[in-house]
Order: structure tokens, then C-alpha cells, then sequence
């Protein structure tokens, strides 16, 4: 099976080309979020906590608000990065709405086991901002999953971004959502070998449409149930094809790590 992370690079956006994870460089960024197939849009600021990255005014990611100086992304977005924009309160990422707010940081902080590699584990990282967010109606920070087993196998869950809409490089001007069914590892691990415990797995179907879930553009962004995060978007089929599942790092798994350098 072919592995593929979720982001894009806004200088090949209309011309990506996606050979096997094997030949990949250690990352893929994106200029826009790793989107979401399927699914529907969402009502705007429906989902305050979702943060849009625009990693060295090159790739773009997905993240979310956990508090006023942090927001949660995928170690793979901002990998060996020095800038990141950040785009709070949006709903339509390309228009100057008056709910969003602009931060630049050049603080980020990758878990120290992350060693390039989406696909061997520890894909998880935080952005500083410089300075407090100011939460408003439109901007919000989420509850993160603290405690339990982390099985959500045969639950439903919401995946959110700003990516791809289908497998064939269509990307979606406002933010969109599907509802993804939960699987054991086990399940994903028939499709991607180095699945660990320290993952969560979605199959590739979206419970409402029948579509894939998550595509380019949509790495970094949160995993929800009950509006508390579980996880954290990582990497999929390198064609977004319906039927394959998703990969997501798990926020129980790395809770200890996420209050060590935050204190959330």
C-alpha cells in the first residue's frame, strides 16, 4: 500500500504528483490543508478551535487552538520550518474575513522522537504564538482528550479542513467536515504496516456520504468527538481513494508530552 500525508505545496498545487511513500522527501507539505472528500461545509465558525498554517509561505496545514499561546498541529507540517502564518477565526481562508485573526510564529516545538518520518510514529508538534489569543465567538480553544483506552472503534468522529474536496486536486475555498467511523488499529494496520498504539484509524468511508474523509491539505487538523479532540490527522492513501482509511496521531497517547511543553 502506498502512504501519502495530507499536505500541498501551493508552487505544484495544480500538478502534484504522488509516487510511493518510499520516494518521498521526509516531507510533503502543502499549501493548503489536506481537505476534506465528501463531507459537507461546515456553518461558519461553526468549528472555532480549527487553525489554517501556511508553513515558509509554501505548505499549508491544519491545527487547532488548545490555548492562548498553542495551537496542536502534525510534526510533518512544520518540520525543519522556520516560519509559520497562522489563520484563526476563518471560515472562507481566502477572503480577509473580520473574524479572523494573523499570527507569524517562528516558536515550534516537534516531539523529540519525531525524526523526519510521518510513518514511524511521534507525528505530533506545537506552534507558540507571539503573542495572546484573544478568543472571541469565532475563536476558540478545544478540550483535548485526557484519559482512557483511546478504542473508539465503532464510534463516529468529525475530521475538519480546508484540503482537497475529491482525489482529483479540487480544493475547497471554506472549511468542510466529515463524519468518520472509528476502527481499531488493527484495521488500518492491514493497509499500513507501521501503524503503532500511539495511532488512531478511521475507515476510508464518510458515515453521512459514503466518501473518504480526509485528502490533502487536512494534515495537522484535529480529530473530534463530542467537541473534544482524539487525535490529530497524519497521513492516508496517497490518492485519497475511497475504502482506504485514515491514520491520526493520538492525543491520549501523547497527552504527558502535549502539558509538558504547553501546560494544557
Amino acid at each position: 500500500m502506498e502512504y501519502q500525508i495530507y499536505l500541498i505545496n501551493l508552487s505544484v498545487v495544480f500538478s502534484v504528483i504522488c509516487p510511493s511513500w518510499a520516494g518521498l522527501p521526509p516531507i510533503m507539505r502543502s499549501d493548503m490543508m489536506y481537505n476534506i472528500v465528501g463531507g459537507s461545509e461546515v456553518t461558519a465558525n461553526s468549528l472555532p478551535h480549527q487553525a489554517a498554517l501556511f508553513i515558509d509561505e509554501t505548505y499549508f496545514c491544519g491545527g487547532s487552538i488548545i490555548s492562548t499561546r498553542y495551537i496542536l498541529t502534525a510534526a510533518h507540517c512544520v518540520y525543519n520550518s522556520k516560519t509559520v502564518e497562522i489563520i484563526l477565526g476563518a471560515h472562507k481562508w481566502k477572503t480577509n474575513e473580520k473574524t479572523q485573526k494573523i499570527f507569524y510564529s517562528t516558536t515550534m516545538i516537534i516531539h523529540e522522537k519525531y525524526n523526519g518520518n510521518y510513518l514511524e510514529g511521534n507525528d505530533i508538534a506545537l506552534v507558540k504564538t507571539p503573542s495572546f489569543i484573544t478568543f472571541t465567538w469565532a475563536i476558540q480553544s478545544i478540550s483535548l482528550c485526557d484519559s482512557g483506552s483511546g478504542d473508539y472503534s465503532g464510534t463516529t468522529a468529525i475530521v475538519a479542513g480546508w484540503g482537497y474536496t475529491s482525489s482529483n486536486n479540487i480544493l475547497s475555498s471554506v472549511l468542510r467536515k466529515a463524519y468518520v467511523t472509528m476502527d481499531k488499529v488493527s484495521f488500518c494496520q492491514q493497509y499500513f504496516e507501521n501503524v503503532t498504539d500511539s495511532d488512531l484509524c478511521s475507515r476510508g468511508n464518510d458515515t453521512l456520504t459514503g466518501a473518504v474523509g480526509a485528502c490533502y491539505g487536512d494534515s495537522g487538523g484535529p480529530l473530534t468527538r463530542n467537541n473534544i479532540q482524539i487525535g490529530i490527522v497524519s497521513y492516508g492513501a496517497k490518492q485519497c481513494e475511497a475504502g482506504y482509511p485514515t491514520v491520526y496521531t493520538s492525543v491520549t497517547y501523547h497527552r504527558d508530552w502535549i502539558r509538558k511543553y504547553s501546560g494544557v
